[in-house]
C-alpha cells in the first residue's frame, strides 16, 4: 500500500460553504474551479485509477484557503465543525480510497480550537491542519501557542501548511510576488521560519513526542 499524506481537498460540502461564506469571486476560486479534483470525487478517483497497481490511499486535508481567512467571530467554530464531520464520512464512505484525514480547529479562538481538539479526538482523526500564521500572528504567538500545546497533550499531530500568496510582493516597489515565486520560493521560506519559531519557543522541549509534519 502507497499512502499519500499530503493529499488536499475540498470537501463538496465545504466548498459550497465556502462559495457562501467568502462570496462567488473571492481569490481563489478561478485556481481551485481549475482543479476539479480538489471538489469533485469522482475526477479525483479516476485520477487515483492510474495508480491502482500501487494500492494507493489518502490521508485528506482540506486545501486553501485557511478558514479563519474568510470568517471569525464564532462563525468558524461552525464552519470547522462541518468540516470535520464531512472529512469523518468520507474515510469512512471511501475505507479503499483515504485511509484517515486531517481536520481543522477554528484557531482565531483559543476556547473554540480546544473543543475542536475535543472533537478530532472523538471522531478518531489523528490531527489537523495548521498555517504558517494565524491571521498574520505567528505560531508561538500567544494566541496560537497554547492550541498547538493542547493538542499534543492529546496526541494529535499538526499539519503546517504554508500561508504567504501572491499578494506578498518579492520588493518594496511592487505591488504582487512574480513568476510563481511567493510559491515556489516563499512556501519554504515561511515553513522554515514557523517551525524554527516553534523550535526557539521552547514546544517541543515540553512536548518531546509532538508530531509536525512540514510537508513544504
Amino acid at each position: 500500500m502507497i499512502v499519500d499524506i499530503a493529499s488536499h481537498i475540498l470537501p463538496p460540502g465545504h466548498f459550497q460553504r465556502l462559495l457562501d461564506t467568502a462570496g462567488s469571486g473571492f481569490y481563489l476560486e478561478k485556481r481551485i474551479r481549475s482543479i476539479p479534483e480538489l471538489w469533485d470525487l469522482e475526477a479525483r478517483f479516476r485520477v487515483m485509477e492510474l495508480f491502482g497497481d500501487l494500492d494507493y490511499r489518502q490521508v485528506l486535508s482540506v486545501a486553501n484557503p485557511p478558514i479563519e481567512s474568510f470568517c471569525m467571530n464564532g462563525e468558524s467554530a461552525v464552519i470547522c465543525r462541518a468540516l470535520n464531520d464531512e472529512l469523518r464520512l468520507l474515510v469512512d464512505d471511501y475505507p479503499a480510497r483515504f485511509v484517515s484525514a486531517l481536520g481543522y480547529v477554528p484557531v482565531d479562538d483559543q476556547e473554540a480550537a480546544v473543543e475542536e481538539l475535543d472533537h478530532l479526538v472523538e471522531l478518531g482523526l489523528p490531527g489537523f491542519e495548521i498555517y504558517t500564521h494565524v491571521a498574520g500572528r505567528p505560531l508561538d504567538h500567544a494566541n496560537v501557542l497554547p492550541i498547538l500545546e493542547q493538542a499534543f497533550e492529546r496526541g494529535l499531530c499538526v499539519f503546517l501548511h504554508p500561508a504567504r500568496g501572491p499578494e506578498r510582493s518579492d520588493y518594496p516597489s511592487e505591488p504582487r510576488s512574480e513568476y510563481e515565486l511567493w510559491q515556489i520560493l516563499g512556501w519554504p521560506y515561511d515553513t522554515t521560519v514557523a517551525m524554527v519559531r516553534l523550535v526557539l519557543s521552547g514546544v517541543f522541549d515540553r512536548h518531546p513526542d509532538a508530531v509536525v509534519i512540514a510537508h513544504h
